[in-house]
C-alpha cells in the first residue's frame, strides 16, 4: 500500500519493502502505485506525473515536470514490467516503455472526473474509470463489460481491477460497494453494508483470481472470498492517508520447456502455469492450466508414442496425461530444474539445482552430483544417445558426466555473458550448452547451427533447448514461447 507521501507498507510474504518516498520532499502527492509482474519492484506515481521506481521496477519516463492539463490520478503496468501508463482526471493518457497508446478520453466532455486506470493483463489495452463508474474502453483487448455510469450510487467509485484473464472486472466505491462485470469477475463481498472508520480508497484482485482485498484510508484491508489476510495498517498512525493499492500477481506464463513427438513432425510447449500447446502433430491431452497450482511447472515430457506426456513442478510433483503412466512423485525440496525422458521414453530422470537426480519407469541411476558442492546450481540436463548415461549442467557452463556419457569441455573454465540454462545431446553424443542470452556452444560433434540472438521474435530470455531425433538441430524455445528451429528441427503451426 502507497500513502500520498510516498511511505509503503507490505504484507504478506510475496510482498517484499524496496523502498519508499516516505521522508522525501515531494512536490505533488503520490496518488498510485503499481507492482512489476513478479513482484520485485514497483512504482508510484505523483498527481504531477513523477514516477519513482523501487526494486526491480525500471524507469521509463514521466510526466514529472511537464505542463498538465489536469492531475494524474493512476498509473497501470505493462504485463512484462517493461513500461507503464499514466492517467489524469481528464482522461488523458500517456505511454512509457513498451506500453502502447491506444487512444484516450483526454479532450472528451465528461460527466464525471476519471479515478483509475487498469491494464488488460495481455497488454492490449487498458479501461478508465470515472468517479460516476462510467468505463472507457482501448485497445483490441480491453472489452467493455458493463459500467455503473447510469446508475444512482450512494458514493463514488474510486479505484477498479481486472481479472487476471481480462474477461471481466471490478469497481469499488468509496464506501467498499464492490461492483463485478464480465464472465470471470465473480462477486466475492463487499463492505457497502457496513460502518467504515475512514473511506475505501483502492481494491486487489488475489493471485488466485477468487478472492480480493479493499484497503481505506486508514491502511484498513478487508478481505474477500479466498484472499487471506496478511496484514494492515489499520490502528496504525500514518503520517499521511493510503491512496493506492498493488498485488503481486499470479507468476507469468514462462515457456519452460518443448517436448517433441515421436516422429519429430510436432510438439508440445509447456509453460510455468501448467499449460501445455500442441504444434504440428501433436495433440491436446490436458493441463494442468485450470488447476490452482502450489508451485509453477518446469518441464514436460512425451511418451513413446505420443499419446501421453508428463509434467513436474519445482518440488517434483509429477502429472500424467493420455496414456503417461502415473507415478508416484518423490518430493524434492531442492528446487527441480527438469525432467528428461529415457530413450525409449518408458520413464524418466527428473534433476534438481543440487544435481540430484531421481528416476521414474524405465530410467538408470548412473550417479549425480547430491551430496557434492557447487560452484552454481544445476540448469541443465540430457541423456546420451543410447540413453546409457546424462550429463548435468551448471549456470556457470560445467558438465558433469555420469554412465558413458564423455566429456568433451565446458564453459565452466570462461566468463561467459549471460547464465546456461539448457542442454541437448548432438549425434554422435557431442551436446550444447544454452545461454539465456540465447547464446549456443557446441562441444565434441555437436555441430553450430545457429542462435536466436539476433532474431527480431526473441525476447532475449531463451529457456530450453531440444535436439531433434537425429542430433542434426535443436529448437530453442524463449519465455515468450516462440521457437526458434536450428539445423533439421522444423517450426510448426500451432492448433487452428
Amino acid at each position: 500500500m502507497a500513502a500520498s507521501d510516498g511511505g509503503i507498507f507490505s504484507y504478506g510474504q510475496d510482498a517484499q519493502f524496496y523502498g519508499s518516498e516516505g521522508g522525501a520532499h515531494l512536490n505533488k502527492p503520490i496518488v498510485g502505485i503499481a507492482s512489476t509482474p513478479d513482484g520485485g519492484g514497483y512504482w508510484e506515481v505523483a498527481s504531477d506525473g513523477g514516477i519513482f521506481s523501487f526494486g526491480d521496477a525500471s524507469f521509463y519516463g514521466s510526466e514529472g515536470g511537464k505542463p498538465l492539463n489536469k492531475p494524474i490520478v493512476g498509473i497501470a503496468s505493462t504485463p512484462d514490467g517493461g513500461g507503464y501508463w499514466e492517467v489524469a482526471s481528464d482522461g488523458g493518457i500517456f505511454s512509457f516503455g513498451d506500453a502502447s497508446f491506444y487512444g484516450s478520453e483526454g479532450g472528451t466532455l465528461l460527466n464525471s472526473p476519471i479515478v483509475g486506470i487498469a491494464a488488460d493483463p495481455g497488454g492490449n489495452g487498458y479501461w478508465e474509470v470515472a468517479s460516476d463508474g462510467g468505463i472507457f474502453s482501448f485497445g483490441p483487448d480491453a472489452h467493455f463489460f458493463g459500467s455503473t455510469g447510469n446508475i444512482r450510487l450512494n458514493k463514488p467509485i474510486v479505484g477498479m481491477t481486472p481479472t487476471w484473464t481480462g474477461n471481466g472486472y471490478y469497481l469499488v466505491a468509496s464506501d467498499g460497494g464492490v461492483f463485478a462485470f464480465g464472465p470471470d469477475a465473480t462477486f466475492h463481498g463487499s463492505t457497502g453494508a457496513i460502518h467504515l472508520n475512514k473511506p475505501i480508497v483502492a481494491m486487489g484482485l488475489d493471485n488466485t483470481g477468487a478472492g480480493y482485498w479493499l484497503t481505506a484510508s486508514d491502511g484498513g484491508v478487508f478481505s474477500f472470498g479466498d484472499a487471506g489476510f496478511q496484514g494492515s495498517a489499520g490502528g496504525t498512525h500514518l503520517n499521511e492517508p493510503i491512496v493506492g493499492m498493488a498485488v503481486v500477481g499470479p507468476p507469468p506464463d514462462i515457456v519452460t520447456s518443448l517436448a517433441p513427438t515421436a516422429n519429430g513432425q510436432g510438439y508440445w510447449l509447456g509453460d510455468t502455469n501448467g499449460g501445455v500447446y500442441p504444434y504440428g502433430n501433436a495433440t491436446d491431452l490436458g493441463s494442468n492450466l485450470d488447476n490452482l497450482l502450489a508451485e509453477p511447472i518446469i518441464g514436460i515430457a512425451a511418451t513413446a508414442d505420443s499419446g501421453g506426456y508428463w509434467q513436474v513442478d519445482t518440488t517434483g510433483h509429477i502429472v500424467s496425461f493420455g496414456d503417461a503412466t502415473p507415478y508416484s512423485s518423490i518430493s524434492d525440496s531442492n528446487g527441480v530444474q527438469g525432467i528428461v525422458p529415457t530413450h525409449d521414453h518408458g520413464g524418466f530422470w527428473v534433476y534438481d539445482a543440487n544435481g540430484g537426480v531421481l528416476t521414474y519407469g524405465d530410467a538408470q541411476f548412473y550417479g549425480s552430483m547430491g551430496s557434492l558442492n557447487l560452484n552454481a546450481p544445476i540448469t541443465g540436463m540430457a541423456a546420451t544417445t543410447n540413453g546409457l548415461g546424462y550429463r548435468l549442467v551448471a549456470s556457470d557452463g560445467g558438465i558433469f558426466c555420469f554412465g558413458d556419457a564423455q566429456f568433451d569441455g565446458s564453459e565452466g573454465a570462461y566468463n561467459i555473458p549471460a547464465p546456461i540454462d539448457g542442454l541437448a545431446t548432438s549425434a554422435n553424443d557431442g551436446y550444447w550448452e544454452l545461454g539465456e542470452d540465447g547464446s549456443v556452444y557446441p562441444f565434441g560433434t555437436a555441430g553450430s547451427y545457429g542462435t536466436p540472438v539476433n532474431d527480431p521474435d526473441f525476447d532475449g530470455f531463451a529457456t530450453s533447448i531440444t535436439s531433434t531425433s537425429d542430433g542434426l538441430g535443436y529448437w530453442i524455445t524463449d519465455a515468450d514461447g516462440d521457437v526458434f528451429p536450428f539445423g533439421d528441427a522444423v517450426a510448426y503451426a500451432g492448433p487452428g
